[in-house]
């Protein structure tokens, strides 16, 4: 599966529409009813079909009749038609049905998936997901995080990478209890140059690479860049590894809602970078734009 997710039972609301659709809405209450809190999962594959799945304790044999369905492992997959179903079926035959041996952070993602509101995501489904935005998001092709609310804040903890989470090494140490941030200590206290006016959005981390290289790295960015801009492939790279914060703030102006900040503190020394800014600055004087002096340069 492309993506799965798990979800909690709450028999204080209605059946999710999806029960409804696969048993009906007699059936599809009582389920849900007999569930109670426990949890239940929604998995895509890379057509975008999805499978209701279940515990295969909430099923007997007077209310599978006429289903198309699968058990597997403590589990029943309930596909919308038999075509869907022979699709799984097939799925299911061509990878095998071994007990290999998981890493920890395989192993780690399943109980997540078993015990709590969680999300597991393939490159495939990330990219349907973030459409225009998947260039950012490159670095987090593969995800496990688990979800909670407390109040009216949705937090979540987890890992994602580029790489599938099968290549992690076998001795890595996977922390198991949800852990909020703190934000005091971290990166933003270390980063000069805070910024006064509320921000609707920060982002920040210890390389910007993280989050644009591969925008970078596309011909549309990266010629403006050379050729316009003068930031060379060196001059880049500096960039790209430089601690960053990301910043959208709101404007009083009422033509613009909201302004974009980038601000970046690379490791070499400005000289490095002289030329480049060089040229920056006079593109900007061409544009019509006035230099003032206060924090840095603005423009």
């Amino acid at each position: 599966m492309q993506l799965v997710q798990a979800f909690q039972g709450n028999p204080d609301r209605s059946p999710p529409q999806l029960w409804n659709r696969r048993f009906g809405i007699k059936l599809a209450l009582s389920l849900w009813r007999r569930l109670d809190r426990g949890i239940w999962w929604q998995a895509w594959t890379a057509d975008g079909q999805s499978y209701l799945v279940l515990p295969q304790s909430l099923l007997d044999s007077t209310t599978t009749s006429g289903l198309s369905l699968r058990r597997i492992d403590g589990l029943v997959s309930v596909s919308a038609d038999a075509l869907h179903q022979k699709q799984l079926d097939q799925r299911l035959a061509s990878i095998g049905l071994g007990t290999g041996h998981a890493n920890p952070l395989q192993a780690s993602c399943v109980r997540r998936l078993a015990t709590a509101p969680s999300v597991q995501w393939k490159p495939d489904a990330l990219a349907r997901l973030s459409g225009a935005l998947s260039p950012l998001l490159q670095q987090a092709g593969y995800g496990c995080l688990t979800l909670r609310i407390q109040t009216n804040h949705l937090q979540w903890q987890g890992w994602v990478g580029s790489r599938d989470f099968t290549s992690a090494p076998h001795n890595l140490l996977v922390p198991e209890r949800f852990q909020v941030p703190d934000l005091s200590p971290g990166l933003s206290d270390r980063l000069p140059g805070k910024t006064r006016s509320s921000p609707l959005l920060t982002i920040e981390g210890q390389s910007l690479g993280t989050l644009l290289s591969a925008l970078a790295s596309r011909q549309l960015v990266r010629e403006p860049l050379e050729q316009t801009y003068g930031f060379k492939a060196i001059q880049r790279q500096q960039l790209l590894k430089a601690p960053f914060r990301l910043q959208l703030l709101p404007q009083s102006n009422p033509e613009f809602q909201a302004a974009l900040q980038l601000q970046l503190w690379p490791a070499a020394g400005p000289d490095s970078l002289q030329a480049s800014f060089k040229v920056l600055q006079s593109h900007f004087s061409q544009l019509g734009l006035r230099q003032a002096k206060g924090e840095g340069v603005v423009w």
